[in-house]
């Protein structure tokens, strides 16, 4: 008898909580239904980028809490899992377990004194190879074989084997974004080593660990289609890069604002599915890894390409910052345009300002590329500018709703106009390859200043075809050709090509129809040099100031040398940026087994010195500005 008393009390007990806790969801599913769209967001934002959460970095209690909150709200909307029972993709990756990584920075004085700074409140890695450990003295000013230690204004007068730079707003990187000598440092540190120069005798770093393999996992919902070939992915990533020491890198804006984002797109777009079916499949995934190396898309990517014969991506990463500009569509080639074009016109119809970018000089490492890889379509939403990606300084106070709500307009509204467009795979390189042929059979007859637009049989949208540039006569570069002479270099061609203002595209659908620029208004956008030396064919561009560069591993003279992977001491190609009194350029040099094919051949070192002693970057400067 006592024994059953027992067993109904638990019953009962059991049966209160589930209760409970069933009236506190319906309680929490009340109150959002109450909220606004931009009341909404926020709340989702704070959620994901909370103490709890840690800065979601793979493999941490943050991370993993952030995927068992996804997956209840996917349920909640009522999306139905791609694969089985649930909405979990597990994947494998691997990545450093900070928690067993060995961090320590003592700086040690003359008399025997030593001082700890705690990792991540006053030193942090750039570089996430945990494979440093120093005892070395520090210099401000000759960094041969020491510890250059730099504010971030002028050069070591040797080649340092670490660099700590003073660091306003410490930024925190899952991959390596530049050598793995640098470290960023507090206001503290520096100011105490430049105090204690003197009397420091040496700086025990120490930054030692190994990757360690994982298995986290994606979460992926969707609204089932009509026609189960056909795919439309709304994509996001949830996790970020975690935290260090006592300094939680939260990622509001990246990219909790666009995991928001996808999840109301999910409600709104589950509701319209209600009124009228969609077509596709439209799936919601929420990846995992990509700040470690694009880990979770890939993994989805070869998981659904069985699957579909139609799919194009619409990935949302960082839309809600408060001083990021327009929003910005970005993509590569072919299989970005069709989409990028369809988007903006929406965004138009909306009276929503938004921009382009396609196929920078920069790395990139967005899910969206995932999929292009794989030859599918996909387009990155996200802002101009974002200039506290990966710092501490990305929190809730820095977030705008308003772009995250103009973008769930633009993409609703895209989305319940093309379910039932076909996105079929397309090859990058071949599209390229025949839309240049057909591009350039459009320009015959075009005149220096003329532009056209012509529907392509390739890619079935209105391209352009334009004439921008233009050979330079042996006037204009004589003296540039004197002094490369001299040391057995000679121009075999040259020419200036001029800018193309966005203003030519609102005639975009004015097929057929030859347009004239203004040539007084017309800006120079690059100079090209073709340069012979031995059996080198050596291509030269004077160009805009890059933004953004590659890692290098070397300097000579000023300029960057960027070594190939292959041979020691020999270069892919190198840079320089140069300034006149008001422009900014970067001046590239590359070179080729043939000046038809651009085979690259990598350049050896002694005619990289050749190259960069006897060119004239004055010379340079003057031709593109004459």
């Amino acid at each position: 008898m006592k024994g059953k008393l027992s067993f109904i009390l638990v019953l009962f007990s059991l049966l209160f909580l589930v209760a409970a806790c069933s009236d506190h969801e319906s309680s929490d599913e009340k109150e959002r239904a109450e909220l606004s769209t931009e009341e909404k967001i926020l709340k989702d934002i704070a959620s994901l980028s909370s103490d709890e959460k840690e800065g979601r970095a793979p493999g941490t209690k943050g991370n993993g809490l952030a995927s068992e909150e996804l997956k209840k709200r996917f349920k909640k909307i009522g999306l139905e899992p791609v694969k089985g029972e649930t909405y979990s993709l597990p994947f494998n990756m691997h990545t450093l377990n900070m928690d067993e990584v060995e961090k320590s920075l003592v700086v040690m004085l003359k008399d025997g004194t030593q001082k700890e700074f705690p990792y991540g409140d006053d030193w942090l890695e750039i570089n996430p190879i945990a494979d440093k450990y120093v005892e070395l003295p520090i210099s401000f000013s000759d960094g041969e074989g020491k510890i250059y230690v730099t504010d971030g204004e002028g050069k070591p007068t040797g080649k340092p084997r670490v660099k700590f730079i003073k660091t306003e707003i410490f930024k925190k990187y899952l991959l390596n974004y530049m050598s793995d000598d640098t470290f960023q440092i507090s206001g503290t540190l520096y100011d105490y080593l430049k105090e204690e120069e003197q009397n420091v005798e040496q700086v025990q770093l120490i930054f030692a660990g190994k990757q360690s393999p994982l298995n986290p996992d994606n979460v992926v919902g969707k609204i089932s289609g009509k026609e189960s070939k056909k795919a439309i992915v709304i994509s996001s990533n949830f996790d970020h890069v975690g935290k260090a020491g006592n300094r939680i890198f939260r990622g509001s804006v990246q990219n909790a604002s666009g995991v928001a984002a996808m999840l109301e797109l999910a409600e709104v777009l589950k509701k319209e599915s209600e009124n009228q079916g969609f077509d596709a499949d439209i799936i919601f995934a929420a990846f995992n890894g990509e700040e470690s190396g694009l880990f979770g898309s890939k993994a989805f990517v070869s998981e659904i390409s069985s699957n579909y014969e139609s799919v194009l991506d619409i990935n949302l990463d960082s839309i809600g910052y408060k001083d990021g500009g327009k929003i910005q569509l970005i993509g590569k080639g072919t299989n970005s345009r069709k989409a990028a074009d369809e988007l903006s016109k929406f965004a138009e119809e909306l009276n929503i300002a938004t921009t382009q970018q396609f196929d920078q000089f920069q790395p990139m490492t967005q899910s969206f590329e995932s999929f292009i890889e794989e030859q599918y379509q996909a387009v990155n939403i996200t802002q101009e500018n974002f200039d506290l990606a990966y710092s501490e300084a990305d929190q809730l106070d820095v977030v705008d709703v308003k772009p995250i709500v103009h973008t769930i307009d633009i993409v609703k509204g895209f989305v319940l106009k093309n379910h039932s467009t076909d996105f079929p795979k397309i090859d990058p390189e071949l599209t390229m390859q025949l839309l240049a042929e057909e591009t350039a059979k459009q320009m015959e007859g075009l005149k220096f200043g003329e532009y056209k637009f012509f529907k392509s049989e390739v890619t079935g949208n209105n391209e352009i075809a334009f004439k921008v540039n233009k050979d330079l006569t042996d006037e204009e570069i004589k003296d540039m050709k004197d002094s490369l002479s001299e040391n057995g270099f000679s121009i075999n061609k040259a020419s200036i090509t001029y800018k193309l203002d966005e203003e030519v595209f609102k005639n975009k659908d004015e097929v057929n129809q030859v347009f004239r620029l203004d040539e007084e208004k017309m800006k120079p956008d690059t100079v090209s040099l073709g340069i012979l030396y031995n059996d080198y064919n050596i291509l030269v561009t004077v160009t805009e100031e890059f933004d953004e560069l590659p890692e290098h591993k070397d300097v000579y003279n000023d300029w960057l040398l960027f070594e190939d992977w292959k041979k020691k001491d020999t270069y892919n190609w190198i840079i320089r940026n140069i300034s006149s009194e008001s422009n900014a350029y970067s001046v590239m040099a590359q070179s080729y087994n043939d000046s038809e094919n651009r085979s690259r051949k990598p350049m050896e070192r002694e005619m990289v010195e050749k190259l960069v002693n006897t060119f004239d970057l004055q010379q340079a400067i003057k031709i593109i500005e004459q």
